[in-house]
């Protein structure tokens, strides 16, 4: 997944007003890294003669990959970098099935 278009940013302006400006006469030109995620599911199931009971446990992006979300302004180094986080998210869940 991934490959998402952003707008670039105008460096100097952003750089001394301590704020980030799009370049909007080049909006979407720049495309992000393609990011790939692992999802990981663990079932357990017991059959019963009227009934199935199934636990799953799922990792969602199991690699820990980025997602970018912009840009921000970086006090610290004056510079502009690129935000982004990371969601690992796990799930726990019970079914029955008749």
């Amino acid at each position: 997944m991934g490959g998402d278009r952003i707008t670039p940013v105008l460096i100097a302006e952003s750089i001394h007003d301590k704020t980030v400006y799009n370049d909007e006469t080049k909006a979407f030109e720049i495309q992000t890294p393609p990011t790939r995620y692992l999802d990981l599911t663990l079932t357990y199931r017991i059959n019963k003669s009227k009934h199935s009971s199934v636990w799953a446990l799922q990792v969602k992006n199991v690699l820990g990959s980025r997602n970018y979300d912009g840009y921000s302004f970086n006090y610290k180094t004056k510079t502009i970098d690129n935000k982004g986080y990371v969601v690992i998210i796990p799930v726990l869940s019970y079914k029955i099935e008749f």
